[in-house]
């Protein structure tokens, strides 16, 4: 059986979840929560359609949830989507070569991604990504990444753990 990457996200009144399949298309849909709780199948809006784009990741903030992925090989064709949780418009806001496979924000512009490369990128305005780091290699992905404030964050690459207290200046291998 293929495992495709998928996310599911409450946002606002809003359930948002992603949907892969046998042409590595993905979907992604929102349906109103309280259809949901009521036990309707809800009628799903179809944000859009992503052709050869895998969910690795997302994140909220107080108005969007961040979607980032890769191609259907998991290496390439990175994106990072945008949905505005009150009109549910949809946005890639970022694109690039290799593969986003981590994401956290803490506030509508302050996000960071991990890549496929064991890199890491951060943005104080969507869409304008900076290099801080790589904590991996080619073969290791940025698995996940977690901003605690604006210095302290941890991220994941293969099966080690890493911490920064000076927003990426300098990382420490706390975990092997």
């Amino acid at each position: 059986a293929t495992h495709y990457d998928a996310v599911l996200v409450a946002a606002g009144s809003y359930l948002i979840w992603s949907v892969t399949d046998n042409s590595d298309a993905t979907k992604i849909y929102a349906g109103d929560l309280e259809s949901v709780k009521a036990g309707f199948a809800p009628a799903a809006i179809e944000l859009d359609l992503y052709s050869d784009f895998r969910p690795k990741g997302y994140t909220v903030t107080d108005n969007y949830v961040y979607i980032v992925g890769t191609n259907g090989a998991g290496t390439g064709g990175g994106k990072v989507i945008q949905i505005d949780k009150n009109t549910l418009d949809v946005a890639v806001v970022y694109t690039s070569n290799t593969g986003v496979t981590a994401i956290h924000a803490l506030d509508d512009d302050t996000i960071i991604i991990g890549n496929a490369a064991g890199e890491l990128y951060v943005s104080e305005v969507v869409g304008f990504f900076n290099f801080i780091s790589n904590l991996g290699s080619a073969d290791s992905a940025i698995s996940h990444i977690h901003m605690h404030d604006e210095k302290r964050w941890l991220g994941t690459s293969g099966t080690r753990v890493f911490a920064t207290l000076n927003a990426g200046s300098s990382w420490v291998r706390v975990y092997d």
